[in-house]
């Protein structure tokens, strides 16, 4: 079965429908009253849809920061109690808003106050308590629920019948509205990947509605199509299937979760095994019975841009129409020094010898999404050659809501493509006929036939309205609605985005149906990636690829049979991001006890760790006297005190005491802390939050009262004599843990 044809099988159920985002309300709490407005006026620009001011996407998958009450129960954006642990305000104390690449200019200018603000509200939150209005769905309900879900199918439907849980949402504690978009994005997901002839409509089945059904013939996919994807899940194991319940639907893993599916699915090459693509562009084209050498305006119609959001040069934007509706192509040209551009190539190709303006200028990639039989859309890329390609290189597009992640097939189109499949911008100029209509070099015959597939602005209105109500009547037969967000985002993307978050050991504890402590105490015997997962979350979140890649232990280790050895899931699209780890011995010392903790950094850099005691006051432990410099190597395990080191750290002081560490890539000074090793062994900066107060302006090169360095005269009055730190943040690993003193 091919891209052009499939079954014509249609579900019935019918989502609510959407309503129009708005932006949340300003709390009435004070503290968090002053965070909103601080975080309105230097940040939603970029991150709270309904605000933006240049992007057409919210800026890092994250659209919703006017959201405090979400963002608070989020780990991966905040640790409530915790500032120096919360990415929201490390990326505010370490100015790295917007990041290097980005066109969004610089970030409006915050003062101390602002940071104060940010750093006082994360402190005064409560803990995640869950929630407790309502029962877990535990992995043995999931099985109950499939073996009732067999007896309903019967014999014959069963073993093309498949399922995908929303269950890790209903157990975080995700809202009814936020869990019924999700399963519009899965709705969504899988008429994206259909072979059928018409939209299905997803049935929400057992399990309180968390789980969704889909029929195999309904999107023309094969028992082995599903399993090449499902095989892969790194949960798949913690559902207690039985042999007889996989025998009646044929396959060992029949149900992976929501948002892991979203993510791997999406992502190539997985993603074009899954939907069937070639492995060439020509390939692609024969097989959708498109003419790439057709240059009638009936066959291609045309508008060349001299740049654009996306590109980092010239575009040559073609839509040719074909049985299943529309394809459109993005055909890029990098800027390269001493290459003719689009502009003069296609002069150049139509003043040759031949006169042969139907020769086009080749593209360094060519991008391309199309109509898929049930007029959802589909995605592919290209290299200069025409072969097929996973990611495009950074030197030929760029994503300012992404700078530092490469631009991947389908899982980068859908940023801006999931509910919106025009590939322009209404009302744009074309660049490449104004240029064509003024070129002396051209022929009238010439002129003509080129202008000929370069239509008038009304012309290309009709289309993208053609092609816009296409795409809604599809979402209609599927029972979906235009304008839905989750997060801020569409909500395909944002329920990608939700499973990329950093995961804690209650998430894990929740899927596999045991107790945290349970989760933890694995680690205490197993590999020492397991070993190192348990004990970065016995003080917090985790990332998501590094818990992954352990979760099939974690079910061999609980006595649960892994499916076929299952194998880690694909690995997310991300840039570079600076890491810090610290992991104490454990997390409840007694008073007197000797403190030992291992850091490491997945970059070299200088290390400054410090201590932050119950009343505020703030110690550098590293470097010190005797360690002065403080470089630890990227990957390595680092004990902190060394074996032999002439110094100890007893812990005295009942209560909980902050340990805060902090990894520069080239300086040896970070945050204005300023060293004197003949007056003080270990630096003290007295009360943390006023050390941040006086130091943190510094950070934009303003001058400190003096630069000559003097001996303090009370712990912190070092720091408000330190240098400058540049204007330019340097690239810096943060990390904060906190530890009990009994």
């Amino acid at each position: 079965m091919g891209l052009a044809g499939g079954l014509a099988i249609t579900l019935f159920v019918q989502f609510a429908a959407a309503d129009e985002p708005k932006l949340p309300a300003q709390p009435a709490e004070p503290g968090a009253a002053k965070a909103y407005a601080v975080l309105d006026g230097a940040c939603a620009g970029c991150h709270q849809t309904g605000k933006l001011k240049t992007l057409k996407q919210p800026a890092g998958s994250f659209g919703n920061i006017l959201d405090l009450e979400a963002m608070a129960q989020t780990p991966s954006l905040v640790t409530p109690g915790l500032p120096d642990a919360s990415p929201l305000y490390l990326s505010i104390h370490g100015r790295t808003m917007p990041p290097e690449g980005s066109s969004e200019g610089a970030a409006p200018e915050l003062a101390a106050s602002d940071l104060a603000v940010i750093r006082d509200w994360i402190e005064q939150l409560p803990p995640v308590k869950g929630c407790p209005d309502r029962a877990p769905i535990t992995p043995d309900i999931l099985a109950a629920a499939l073996e009732m879900a067999v007896v309903r199918l019967g014999a014959t439907r069963a073993p093309t019948t498949r399922f995908v849980s929303l269950a890790p949402l209903h157990n975080g504690c995700a809202a009814a509205a936020d869990i019924d978009t999700a399963r519009a994005a899965i709705t969504q997901l899988i008429n994206s990947l259909s072979l059928g002839l018409d939209p299905v409509k997803l049935v929400p089945v057992g399990a309180a509605g968390m789980l969704l059904e889909i029929d195999l013939t309904a999107i023309g996919w094969s028992a082995d199509r599903w399993d090449r994807l499902a095989f892969r899940s790194p949960t798949a194991a913690f559902v207690p299937i039985n042999a007889g319940l996989r025998q009646s639907l044929g396959t060992r893993t029949p149900l992976v979760d929501a948002g892991w599916f979203a993510d791997a699915a999406t992502q190539a090459p997985l993603y074009y095994d899954l939907i069937g693509m070639p492995d060439t562009l020509n390939a692609l084209l024969a097989s959708l019975r498109i003419d790439p050498a057709a240059d009638r305006r009936e066959a291609v119609e045309r508008i060349g841009l001299k740049s654009s959001p996306v590109a980092r040069g010239n575009r040559l934007i073609e839509r040719r129409p074909f049985a299943n509706g529309a394809a459109w192509f993005s055909r890029e040209f990098a800027p390269t020094a001493g290459r003719p551009d689009l502009f003069d190539q296609t002069i150049a190709a139509a003043t040759g010898a031949a006169n042969r303006p139907n020769v086009q200028p080749l593209p360094d990639a060519t991008l391309m999404h199309f109509d898929l039989p049930n007029g959802f859309p589909a995605y592919f890329a290209a290299n200069a050659s025409g072969a097929r390609i996973n990611d495009v290189p950074g030197s030929v597009l760029k994503d300012d809501a992404h700078p530092g992640r490469k631009f991947a097939a389908a899982h980068t189109c859908l940023g801006c493509h999931s509910v919106s499949p025009a590939a322009l911008a209404r009302g744009r100029a074309d660049d490449l006929k104004a240029r064509l209509q003024t070129e002396s070099a051209l022929s009238k015959d010439v002129r003509e036939k080129l202008l000929a597939t370069h239509p008038e602005p009304a012309d290309w209105q009709r289309r993208l309205d053609e092609d816009a109500a296409r795409f809604e009547r599809a979402m209609t037969a599927a029972g979906l609605e235009t304008g839905r967000k989750l997060d801020g985002l569409d909500p395909l993307p944002a329920l990608i985005a939700r499973y990329q978050r950093a995961v804690t050991a209650a998430d894990i504890a929740d899927m596999a149906g045991v107790s945290s402590k349970r989760i933890l105490d694995l680690g205490k015997s197993g590999s020492a990636a397991l070993a190192d997962v348990t004990a970065r979350l016995a003080f917090g979140s985790v990332p998501r690829a590094a818990v992954d890649a352990v979760l099939p232990e974690i079910a061999q280790r609980l006595g649960l049979d892994v499916p076929g050895g299952a194998v880690p899931p694909v690995a997310a699209p991300a840039g570079y991001a600076p890491e810090l780890v610290l992991k104490p011995e454990r997390a409840v010392f007694q008073s007197g006890d000797l403190l030992a903790l291992t850091v490491r950094a997945n970059m070299t850099c200088h290390l400054t760790l410090m201590t932050l005691d119950a009343k505020g006051r703030a110690t550098v432990l590293y470097p010190n006297e005797f360690d002065p410099d403080a470089v630890i190597e990227a990957g390595r395990d680092v004990r902190f005190p060394a074996e032999k080191s002439p110094y100890q750290f007893r812990l005295r002081d009942k209560g909980y005491e902050t340990l805060i560490g902090i990894c520069g890539a080239s300086s040896k000074t970070v945050d204005g802390i300023r060293h004197d090793y003949e007056k003080q062994r270990f630096t003290e900066l007295g009360d943390y939050r006023a050390f941040l107060n006086r130091t943190w302006p510094n950070r934009e090169g303003a001058e400190p009262k003096s630069t000559r360095a003097r001996a303090p005269r009370r712990a912190g009055e070092a720091a408000e004599q330190a240098p400058p730190l540049p204007a330019k943040p340097e690239a810096q690993a943060r990390a904060a843990i906190r530890i009990r003193i009994e």
